[in-house]
């Protein structure tokens, strides 16, 4: 074998091993992903991180005085085996400032959670609001098994100070 051929060998199995090695660092970093949300996500145990959510959002709409309020599971779908999904409705009435700090409240834990419709409709009576939300959150198999929510505060999804900010923005 000539020289040239060997180095031309050696170049092709140094590029294999760098593919190879960019798989297992792309692989480790998605485990660091999954690892992250795992722990955002509903215990894994999908009963007891309904109950668990649903009391998080009960406490949350006690917390902000919403009137006539609700907070029942409508629906749960199963993600082939790759998260549980469990929607909630939320109803209630309260004052813009009121549904300003819940949602202020609601996004300011780093839950696996979203809302995923958000109606207000003016009351004729008042200045109250009906407010009719969808919250979707997820379960991951490998979430653990705990008896509370983890509820480590976003680090991400609020840009514009704090809640007074908001409130003074929206409610103002």
């Amino acid at each position: 074998a000539s020289w040239a051929k060997l180095d031309a060998q050696l170049k092709s199995k140094e590029q294999t091993l760098q593919q190879k090695q960019n798989v297992v660092r792309n692989g480790q970093k998605a485990a660091k992903k999954l690892a992250a949300f795992e722990m955002r996500g509903l215990p894994s145990n999908v009963e007891k991180g309904q109950s668990l959510y649903q009391k998080w959002l009960l406490d949350l709409v006690q917390k902000h005085g919403l009137r006539d309020s609700s907070v029942t599971a409508v629906s749960r779908m199963n993600a082939r085996g790759v998260y549980q999904q469990i929607a909630f409705a939320v109803k209630g009435q309260a004052d813009l400032q009121q549904v300003t700090k819940l949602l202020y409240d609601f996004y300011a834990v780093d839950h696996l959670h979203r809302i995923r419709r958000l109606r207000l409709k003016p009351r004729e009576t008042s200045t109250d609001l009906d407010v009719d939300l969808l919250v979707e959150v997820l379960a991951l198999p490998g979430s653990p098994d705990r008896n509370d929510l983890v509820g480590q505060p976003s680090t991400d999804r609020l840009q514009f100070g704090d809640m007074d900010d908001y409130v003074k923005a929206i409610a103002s």
